[in-house]
């Protein structure tokens, strides 16, 4: 019978099932024929033209979803069973997403992942090298200042690599420390980044044997010949000379009983290059940094005290602030010249990341201005939640450059546009005074006595306290007691306070 309703369709309907209703059938085919369709295929109640189509195509079962086992829906244009009920099902099926993807990569690459083809590795290459400078992600200044604000968190993996990638790694150290000679075995050799197993160094210089933890995205000298110049302090120096900026180093004549790292007689300012170690709550008093300020204040000398982190990780914007501060930016463009305009968010978030020593914000307004279509400065906005009460959080330009009046001028454009009823915002004492506050029309409210950061036992970063509220702490830390305070706590997990200056707050009304 099958046979006869296939021949019947192919002459009468082209094939196709879908004009057949059920007096059509009986008067062809009889009423058994039609009685047998029915009960084979008891699953669908209409129509019987579908009926029909899963009797010739031997679909005695109902179709079922791929992943939910629900029934699905005919499709008429494909003539055939959905094989999922739903979208929701279709995209849960990664398996066969998964297939697809590299059956497709490899007609069209040659390969079953496109980065792993030919065209896919030039290609990488290609875009890196035009957006970054540098052919790996790694290596640029946006991936290490990620790395620090928490956006992207990096762990040590070494215990989990395996054998043939740590000798890889092993057979590599001479040449990336030429000066130092491992005094370690392979075998004593746990990976790099773990900051609490000590290796003990040659240096080829002296013959000074030392022991240090391994990073090898971090400088490692030997302590005899460095002497008692550190990195940091050498990068300030280095700067100060290529500027041809006479100072004085190390002097203790200058503030009772107090040593300055470096003192620049001219202009009345002076350098202090603060090592997270040294100036941890472990060695330091919670009111060291703002007592140190308080005493060059009331000598009419302005100190700027730099992180150790901050030179590391955001060297850029430290080389922008000392250019800001020295008044050293060779290009000079009136605002005049300039064209005011709202900034996306992808685009503000690398350019604080690139050009300011805070880094990012959550701004709920952002204006940049523009000299000949090119983005020169940032200042953004956040909304408090006080109604009419706006925060100035950020404001950078990029190096080199100074846009006269752009930072009131951008200033301007925002009170125009939103109409706030008050402006308030924060000066940073290690390294700001005030002046540029005052210059837009802040008044000074008051100033606040030191703030704490966090630093862990490597001694690397600083991590906001705001990242580390007691309510947070449970999920953050491996040792967690309810009953201890917040730094107690942090304490018992090797973490260790850092105290800033405090900072000036101001407050503008329009």
């Amino acid at each position: 019978m099958k046979n006869k309703i296939i021949n019947f369709l192919n002459e009468k309907y082209k094939g196709t099932t879908r004009f057949i209703k059920p007096k059509m059938f009986m008067e062809n085919f009889g009423k058994d024929a039609y009685a047998s369709i029915e009960s084979a295929i008891p699953w669908i109640k209409e129509p019987f033209s579908l009926k029909v189509f899963c009797y010739i195509n031997d679909i005695i079962e109902e179709p079922k979803c791929k992943i939910c086992q629900k029934s699905v829906p005919f499709k008429c244009s494909e003539l055939k069973f959905q094989t999922y009920c739903s979208k929701k099902c279709m995209f849960a099926d990664n398996e066969t997403i998964q297939s697809v993807k590299r059956n497709t990569c490899m007609k069209k690459y040659g390969a079953i992942n496109v980065l792993a083809s030919d065209y896919g590795k030039k290609k990488l290459k290609e875009t890196l090298l035009e957006k970054y400078g540098t052919d790996n992600y790694t290596k640029t200044e946006e991936y290490k200042n990620r790395i620090k604000s928490g956006k992207i968190e990096k762990k040590y993996c070494g215990d989990l690599i395996g054998e043939s990638l740590r000798k890889k790694h092993f057979v590599t150290l001479p040449d990336k420390f030429p000066d130092l000679i491992p005094m370690f075995e392979f075998e004593e050799y746990k990976g790099s980044g773990n900051y609490i197993t000590q290796y003990d160094w040659k240096c080829k210089k002296c013959d000074h044997i030392f022991k240090r933890w391994l990073n090898c995205n971090y400088k490692l000298e030997c302590p005899k010949c460095k002497g008692n110049l550190s990195d940091i302090e050498k990068f300030i120096q280095d700067y100060l000379h290529s500027k041809s900026i006479a100072y004085i180093k190390r002097t203790k004549k200058i503030i009772e009983k107090r040593e300055l790292d470096m003192y620049i007689p001219e202009l009345n300012i002076a350098i202090e290059c603060n090592g997270l170690y040294w100036h941890s709550d472990l060695m330091k008093s919670k009111d060291y940094h703002l007592d140190k300020t308080e005493q060059c204040e009331s000598k009419g000398i302005r100190l700027i005290q730099i992180f150790a982190d901050e030179i590391h990780y955001k060297s850029k914007a430290v080389i922008n602030r000392l250019n800001n501060i020295f008044k050293l930016n060779r290009i000079k463009i009136s605002s005049d010249d300039c064209e005011v305009r709202e900034v996306d968010h992808v685009t503000t978030e690398k350019f604080l990341l690139k050009y300011n020593l805070e880094g990012i914000d959550n701004p709920s307004h952002i204006y940049g201005l523009y000299y000949k279509n090119r983005l020169l400065s940032i200042m953004t906005f956040e909304k408090c939640k006080t109604e009419g009460l706006y925060k100035y959080s950020r404001f950078c330009t990029i190096n080199g450059v100074e846009v006269l009046n752009g930072d009131k001028k951008m200033l301007d454009f925002f009170i125009q546009r939103v109409n706030p009823l008050k402006i308030i915002t924060k000066a940073c004492r290690r390294w700001n005074t005030g002046e540029h506050y005052e210059k837009l029309g802040f008044k000074l409210l008051e100033k606040s006595e030191p703030l704490h950061w966090y630093t862990d036992k490597s001694y690397l970063y600083r991590f906001h306290r705001f990242s580390f509220a007691k309510q947070l702490l449970s999920k953050k830390l491996e040792n967690f007691d309810a009953s201890l305070s917040e730094k107690e706590n942090m304490e018992k997990n090797g973490f260790r306070r850092i105290y800033d200056c405090g900072v000036l707050k101001y407050e503008l009304t329009p």
